[in-house]
């Protein structure tokens, strides 16, 4: 019901500049522990020499758990997750960006799937709310970014789901 509640009513939070590293290793860190309970191992390399985004470091952090816990709930026992960041730097003295990969070694999405999954109330898992993907994207949309399947699998074999978020310009803070 949280969910239905949370994306009904406009949000309001306060944007300061934060690290979305920072975020990612908080919600890894919670994650962790049910990862390692179903034997999932969880590869982690970030790569991004830039990560300071203009957001909410808490809203972030719960974006990043739902698609970690989407994945979780795919590969189920004894898989593989792997989460990576990279940045990218933009031409014209613009900011660039930083990129956030979360792929797993499940099934993936079936294509009949694919266009609803961002829809609150639409799960493929059969006790799924339909509201970890809706709120991810509210949450990353909200950073002015962009959250998206892709369309080939992963290397590992299942989804992957990818966070771009617009970073601050340097000597910003």
């Amino acid at each position: 019901m949280k969910g239905v509640l949370t994306l009904g009513r406009p949000h309001v939070s306060e944007h300061t500049p934060c690290s979305v590293h920072a975020a990612l290793t908080a919600a890894l860190d919670v994650f962790h522990p049910q990862a390692q309970e179903k034997g999932v191992l969880l590869e982690r390399d970030f790569r991004a020499h830039r990560d300071r985004v203009l957001g909410d470091s808490e809203q972030l952090e719960a974006a990043f758990l739902n698609l970690l816990l989407n994945s979780l709930d795919a590969v189920g026992t004894v898989g593989r997750i792997r989460v990576t960041s990279e940045s990218t730097s933009a031409d014209h003295g613009a900011a660039g960006r930083i990129t956030i990969r979360v792929s797993d070694g499940g099934p993936g999405i079936p294509p009949e799937s694919r266009d609803r999954i961002f829809r609150p109330f639409f799960s493929t898992k059969r006790d799924g709310s339909g509201f970890g993907l809706p709120l991810a994207l509210r949450t990353v949309e909200e950073h002015r970014g962009r959250l998206y399947l892709d369309e080939s699998p992963s290397a590992l074999g299942g989804a992957t789901f990818t966070v771009e978020l617009p970073l601050l310009p340097e000597g910003a803070e």
